[in-house]
Formats: structure tokens, sequence, C-alpha cells
């Protein structure tokens, strides 16, 4: 791949509690994850986009529609400038709300959120990711690891990939 830039809303004190610099494990783990697995065409959902950075990553690696959603207006503001400074906002969409807001069938969902909400979304995300579909989690600390995957392999995945960084791990399931 040629190395993508990434081009952020340069915050200020208001805008600080957004999550997704770039720096954080877990959007490491994320942006690795989606350069493996975003073909070009996909759908791409990021769910909890935080600072918009994956939605964005998503459509630069070649998805041709892209759904940010987020249920805090402040990331929602920030991942829409995310998106209008990469020039982007033909083809990324960003929502304040949750799964619910979103259109299904996706090829792929990037989930950087804890993994309580996984766990407890992992029914609807497996009715939102099309067949052979792949979900991305990364918000999860080695210790809930195990947890989060058996919830999501229970809603009818399997865990085709993880990936540990400092104390995180961000995990590819495959949806069945």
């Amino acid at each position: 791949h040629a190395a993508q830039i990434i081009e952020l809303p340069v915050g200020d004190s208001s805008k600080q509690g957004v999550f997704g610099t770039g720096r954080h494990p877990t959007t490491q783990l994320s942006l690795i994850l989606l350069e493996e697995y975003v073909e070009s065409g996909d759908r791409v959902l990021d769910l909890g986009t935080g600072s918009g950075i994956l939605a964005v990553a998503a459509a630069k690696l070649g998805a041709s529609e892209v759904l940010a959603l987020d249920i805090e207006a402040a990331a929602v503001a920030i991942a829409q400038e995310s998106v209008s400074l990469n020039n982007l906002a033909d083809v990324v969409e960003v929502g304040q709300g949750s799964i619910e807001s979103a259109a299904p069938p996706y090829e792929l969902v990037a989930a950087n959120i804890f993994p309580n909400v996984i766990i407890e979304l992992a029914p609807e995300l497996a009715t939102t990711i099309g067949h052979a579909g792949v979900l991305i989690t990364s918000g999860s600390v080695l210790t809930r690891a195990k947890e989060t995957a058996n919830a999501v392999c229970a809603a009818g995945f399997r865990l085709e990939k993880q990936l540990p960084q400092d104390n995180w791990v961000g995990m590819v399931f495959r949806k069945l």
C-alpha cells in the first residue's frame, strides 16, 4: 500500500474528550487491520467513530461508502471536520447514533469500542454484517478479549485473527 496521510482537525481544549488521535494502541490496531481487510468497493460501518480516523482510513483504502456513527455530538462534529479536511464527503457520511442508525448489509464493520458494548451489540452486529463479512474490534484489554470473542462467536461469527499491542487486542471476526 502507498502510505496514506490522514488529516485530523487540530484539537482545542473544548474538544479533548474525543477518542481516536491515532496514537492510542486501539486506534493503531484498527488501522492495521483495516489496511489488511478493507477491499475496494466495500460498504463500511465505523461504529463509535470518535475523530473519524477509521472512517477516513477505510475510504482512503478503497471503500465505496462509509457510515461513521457516534453517540457523542462532539465526536460527530470532529468526525465531520476530519471527513471534510480529507475531501471525502462524497464517500463518508457521519451521523449521531448507534447501530440502529445503520443501513445493512456492510462488508466490514469497525468497532473500536469497549467490550461491554461489543458484547451487548453482538446479535445486532451479526444482522448488520453481510455473509462472510468482517467485524474488526479493538477496544478490548487482553483480559476481556476471550469474553468478547465468545459473545461475538455466539452471535454467528468465527474469530479469524487476534493482534495484541501493549495491553490491548485487535480482533477480526468473520460472519458465518
